[in-house]
Order: C-alpha cells, then structure tokens, then sequence
C-alpha cells in the first residue's frame, strides 16, 4: 500500500543514524475500539521494520496513549526504552476505552508528555 511505501521512505532516511528515539502517540479512546488493533498491527510492523533494516541502530522506543479529558487514565506513558519485549509487552495490553460523550480527547496532553520524555 502507498502507506507502507511512506513508511518505508521514512526508514530509509534513518539508515545513517547511529541512535533513533521514536515515540507513538495514539488516542487510545473508546471510538477507536474497532480500530485499536489495526493500530497496534501497524506500530508492531513500523518497529519490526526499523529492527530489519537499521540492525545496529540503538532504537529506542517510547508510546503516550490518550484518552478523554474526563477519563482515567487519561494519559498512560511507556518513557523511552530499548526492550523491544519491554515495548510490544506495554503495546499489546493497551485498550480503547472511555469516551464516547464527545468530550475532548486530551491531544495537548500526550503531546506534552511526548515532549517531556527523555530525547
């Protein structure tokens, strides 16, 4: 798919690095329910890329997941770590939950906790 292509784009520009920090951010709210897997499938594929084809690379992988501004928790943070069994194990429990009453999805948030991790 086209999307795959970009990704793979992306990767290649990296090729060069010696040490990669990447962080997801993703809404983790109850309207993504039917979406939440495919999301999950798409992160574990990015990283199995990266892993692939940027072998000795020090990658480190961080993920801010974000919820409603009324929900708890509202925001749940992976900080930066180089496990990737550390990373798929924090990944694969995640759940869509919470909203649904239209409130808004606290964006600033996780993207200030993104911020604040250790880069």
């Amino acid at each position: 798919s086209s999307r795959m292509e970009a990704i793979s784009r992306i990767i290649s520009v990296y090729e060069e690095a010696e040490r990669l920090n990447v962080c997801f951010v993703v809404d983790c709210t109850g309207s993504m329910g039917s979406h939440i897997r495919a999301v999950k499938t798409q992160i574990h594929w990015i990283v199995h890329e990266l892993r692939a084809r940027l072998p000795s690379m020090s990658l480190h992988l961080a993920f801010v997941g974000y919820r409603d501004h009324c929900d708890e928790p509202r925001i749940e943070t992976l900080p930066f770590t180089n496990s990737v069994n550390d990373f798929r194990d924090f990944v694969g429990k995640l759940r869509a939950r919470g909203g649904g009453g239209d409130g808004p999805e606290d964006v600033h948030g996780a993207l200030e906790a993104a911020i604040a991790l250790d880069w």
